[in-house]
């Protein structure tokens, strides 16, 4: 009786064994290579091997031409014990390091599409770094160093990327020195009319602290 229900126990489990659903397998995640081919097709971000760079944002110039026919805010003192102003000192010693002159700050509070001037006065032979950070509230924001009439400005510098963080002529956009890019200099023959650094919140809205940093040119 023992061995007839042994035998049964036995067969009952081998066909349960025998019954279970056969799943299909999970899929073989692709080798890396491959997955970083895909993700380098995605639009708006360039890729790496150990990080990834955002390039420059096609509705930041619009919305700057679009600001610059709306009255500026006006730029005034920074509170000393700013976070966000000692941010942009620590910023400048990587963007500007040859700055000759102490780094000149001002704050203004600015909501999605206003920005605030700053007008750049200067006998020429300078060159000219803008660095904007946004504080608490500001996601987007954009700098121009910028000359000409006020409504239609001609760009000699910016950043339009995404981030509260934005440098206008800094050193870390040009690995190697190259024509039109790096500082603003201005030759002390002829400087243009209207010099100025704009800055603009493209989404939030916080205090934002800029500084200009300068030097002579070479």
């Amino acid at each position: 009786m023992r061995r007839r229900a042994s035998w049964f126990f036995l067969s009952s489990a081998l066909w349960a064994c025998a019954s279970e659903p056969d799943f299909p397998r999970p899929p073989v995640p692709p080798p890396p290579q491959a997955a970083q081919s895909a993700r380098a097709a995605e639009p708006g971000r360039l890729y790496t091997p150990l990080f990834s760079l955002t390039v420059s944002d096609p509705f930041a110039v619009p919305l700057y031409l679009e600001a610059v026919r709306r009255p500026a805010t006006p730029l005034g003192p920074v509170d000393p014990g700013s976070v966000t102003a000692l941010a942009v000192v620590d910023t400048q010693r990587v963007e500007a390091r040859a700055a000759e002159q102490p780094l000149v700050l001002s704050q203004a509070t600015l909501g999605e599409g206003e920005r605030a001037r700053l007008d750049l006065e200067t006998a020429g032979h300078e060159c000219f770094t803008a660095i904007a950070h946004g504080g608490l509230g500001v996601m987007e924001l954009d700098v121009f160093i910028s000359s000409g009439e006020a409504t239609e400005p001609t760009i000699l510098a910016r950043d339009d990327k995404s981030g509260p963080v934005a440098v206008a002529g800094g050193a870390s956009a040009c690995p190697t020195p190259r024509p039109g890019c790096g500082p603003v200099c201005v030759p002390s023959s002829a400087v243009p009319a209207g010099l100025r650094v704009d800055v603009v919140v493209r989404k939030g809205r916080g205090p934002v602290v800029l500084g200009v940093a300068r030097r002579a040119a070479q």
